[in-house]
């Protein structure tokens, strides 16, 4: 078109025909920072790595949602969660699968199409399912650390999510996360027509200063709204940990809040890898907007085309190895109480006759470690604001684990779960521990009155 025409600028709405001047001549507007006049993303390991990471979240996100369905934990609400957020993650390995096909289709000649293909249903398409994909799993990552919190914190209080709460929870996640998404594309004006389709990967990441229509949008939900739901996360895991640093000698002798704090463990991988993927993207974006540095363009591609979409792949084989090692502990302990039961978890301690038969004796040291690990128990859930209510023999049982001898204390009905400390329910558990050590020292006494007696 321009063969034979000495240019030394041009000046033109769409920068395909740019593509057709020589490099010497001064082109506007200047070409898209992802793509190239010949292809649609400009740099070749980016290409690749778009097919690798897209393949493996459609792949492995797919296996966590059949098999978590399929398994009899599915309707754990952690499981349930951790499902939804498989889902979420496979919607972004369809739009990496998307983006990278329209690399190969239109490979050689992208300037040609550009703004057939930035204009195009699938690329807006696949920008809505970027969105709602990116702020549902941002979603179910603060839902999982607030129920974590709760769950270790206050373990009895009714904000604990049960399945009733996850799925209505969930549900209107959905719902709100699929409107932001695909809002932008029901063609209302203050968007424009090509929010999503502004660059050649339909994405709407503001990461520069540029004010187009429909950024104040962007601005809301990529910065604001991700970034409080990141300071939600945080502050809920800071809460967990001193939690369990303050507890944490008394923490070891329950079984409910090591499950909680382990669950918690886990969980703090996966959201760790995500706010590491969305803080620098985060903190870029409002750098950005603020005007105070301009981030270079090559930062820009990758962050948009690498950072973000990494952790849809690599979360569902996170859920697999910490699935494959719970799988495994699980089976050890089935072998355990199967072979090893008489041995190694022998009850010594009989609730109606206290001490009073002759094959499980207890010594006094004995009686006295029990006592003491039955007052650090009530001690623990007084901490917590959990008081017992119904201390006596037939809530205590007595183990012989590996030749130590461990105490349970199995709670009832009776349990009460007060946010204010309350004094004489302290007093009440307590009283009722002394009764019943009283009953298991006055057991031994008889015993060893009545052993005098034979040998006399």
């Amino acid at each position: 078109m321009f063969n034979g025409l000495s240019l030394t600028h041009l000046y033109t709405d769409d920068n395909q025909f740019c593509c057709m001047v020589s490099e010497a001549t001064h082109c506007e507007p200047p070409s898209d920072i992802f793509s190239s006049c010949e292809d649609l993303m400009r740099i070749s390991f980016l290409r690749v790595m778009m097919w690798i990471l897209g393949v493996s979240a459609l792949i492995g996100n797919a296996f966590v949602v059949v098999w978590r369905v399929r398994d009899n934990s599915y309707n754990n609400v952690q499981s349930f969660l951790i499902t939804n957020l498989a889902i979420s993650d496979f919607l972004m390995g369809v739009y990496m699968v998307i983006i990278a096909s329209a690399d190969v289709y239109y490979r050689g000649e992208y300037a040609v199409y550009a703004s057939i293909w930035r204009s195009s249903f699938l690329c807006h398409f696949a920008g809505a399912l970027f969105m709602t994909s990116s702020e549902f799993s941002v979603f179910t990552l603060v839902i999982i650390s607030i129920d974590r919190a709760i769950s270790i914190g206050f373990p009895f209080s009714r904000l604990k999510l049960t399945r009733k709460k996850s799925y209505v929870i969930v549900t209107c996640g959905w719902l709100i996360d699929v409107t932001l998404g695909f809002l932008p594309v029901l063609g209302i004006s203050y968007f424009g027509d090509d929010f999503y389709g502004r660059p050649s990967v339909c994405l709407s990441l503001l990461l520069t200063s540029t004010r187009l229509s429909g950024w104040k949008y962007s601005v809301a939900i990529v910065l604001g709204l991700n970034l409080l739901c990141f300071l939600v996360i945080a502050i809920s895991y800071i809460y967990i940990f001193l939690i369990v640093k303050k507890t944490a000698a008394s923490a070891k002798k329950s079984v409910s809040n090591r499950t909680d704090v382990k669950m918690a463990t886990k969980m703090a991988m996966i959201i760790f890898t995500d706010f590491c993927c969305w803080f620098p993207i985060i903190l870029m974006g409002i750098v950005a907007q603020t005007g105070s540095w301009e981030i270079p363009v090559d930062v820009y591609v990758w962050s948009a085309t690498l950072i973000l979409p990494i952790n849809a792949s690599l979360n569902p084989y996170r859920y697999t190895i910490l699935w494959i090692n719970d799988a495994k502990k699980r089976k050890m302990r089935k072998l355990i109480n199967n072979d090893k039961v008489t041995s190694s978890f022998k009850v010594v301690h009989d609730s109606y006759n206290a001490c009073n038969t002759k094959q499980n004796k207890l010594s006094s040291a004995q009686i006295t470690d029990v006592e003491l690990e039955l007052k650090r128990t009530l001690q623990f859930m007084h901490g917590r604001h959990i008081y017992h209510g119904h201390v006596v023999v037939y809530n205590v049982v007595i183990y012989k684990e590996n030749d130590n001898i461990r105490t349970c204390l199995l709670l009832t009905q009776d349990a009460v779960y007060e946010q204010d400390k309350k004094q004489h329910l302290i007093s009440r558990d307590f009283e009722q521990l002394n009764l019943f050590m009283k009953s298991l020292k006055d057991g031994l006494n008889n015993r060893n009155i009545q052993e005098n007696d034979t040998n006399v």
